[in-house]
């Protein structure tokens, strides 16, 4: 079962949301929030459909395209923003974490 919901929640994210931004003039819609924790000083995120990325921040601004790629746990302090974008560059809304 849970391969299957993996092959599911992957063909959401990579082939049928892209597809909403071009259909009948284009959709809007939510994208999922990063869940993230900071632990010993090292960002832990996933996101809920495993086909987007999770691109972050670090100096206070909000994650575009072009900032770094969570892929394993990094060593952050301060303030981390995160966003989960898909294929076409929709973004969601940003996610905040600090460390203590």
């Amino acid at each position: 079962m849970q391969t299957e919901w993996n092959i599911f929640t992957n063909s959401i994210a990579q082939r049928n949301l892209p597809k909403l931004k071009y259909l009948n003039g284009g959709y809007n819609y939510r994208l999922p929030l990063p869940g993230a924790i900071v632990e010993n000083g090292l960002l832990k995120a996933n996101v809920d459909l495993p086909g987007l990325a999770i691109r972050y921040t670090t100096d206070g601004t909000e994650p575009t395209a072009q900032s770094p790629l969570f892929e394993n746990p990094v060593k952050v302090s301060g303030s981390v923003k995160l966003k989960s974008f898909d294929l076409s560059g929709n973004s969601s809304r940003t996610s905040v974490v600090t460390t203590k």
